[in-house]
């Protein structure tokens, strides 16, 4: 797709309707008839990689090795959709996660997670938003802190062990009701 290609070479305020419809031979009034507006073609775009980067590594997030994890977590189909969610993000703009979509994701990791490791509901929600937000982290942030190969794949067998740990770990805390005022969650 050209605004993927487009997306990765050039600055996202430079991925203009005009510029893709250059490059893809396309008359400039393609986008707005298929898509409304370039917000919703970078929404869609989002949605796309990121079904492309989990339909290559199907296995979950619930059950990764440090390897599954490190391919998951540096595919570049993933990394660009977290920098044009970050980008949409700091423009002002909806980023078009489907708030429905991304609970029943979300549930879908937390069960398979926990049929392998038993931990409650909340500490199975919460490591799967630590370790996405880890993943979106380096995917926006990743170049800023020099990590080699091998960093990655140290980071991702700590991480494994960390996850090993949680039933130990979760029997000495005390969480926090996400129904309480104030709290979140």
């Amino acid at each position: 797709m050209t605004t993927i290609r487009l997306a990765r070479e050039l600055p996202l305020d430079q991925v203009t309707a005009r510029c893709i419809a250059s490059e893809a031979g396309l008359d400039p009034s393609t986008i707005p008839r298929n898509f409304g507006s370039m917000h919703s073609l970078f929404v869609a775009v989002c949605r796309r990689l990121g079904s492309d980067a989990f339909a290559r590594h199907g296995d979950g997030l619930g059950s990764f090795t440090a390897g599954t994890a490190l391919r998951l977590f540096t595919d570049p189909d993933l990394a660009l959709r977290n920098r044009i969610l970050a980008w949409m993000k700091g423009e002002g703009m909806e980023t078009g996660v489907d708030r429905d979509s991304q609970a029943a994701t979300m549930l879908a990791l937390r069960t398979e997670f926990q049929s392998r490791l038993p931990v409650s509901d909340r500490a199975a929600f919460l490591w799967m938003h630590v370790v996405i937000l880890l993943s979106e982290g380096l995917a926006v942030f990743g170049d800023l802190h020099y990590l080699t190969d091998a960093d990655r794949i140290d980071a991702m067998n700590l991480m494994t062990k960390l996850r090993d740990q949680i039933p130990v770990v979760e029997s000495s805390i005390t969480w926090v009701d996400p129904n309480t005022p104030g709290a979140t969650g």
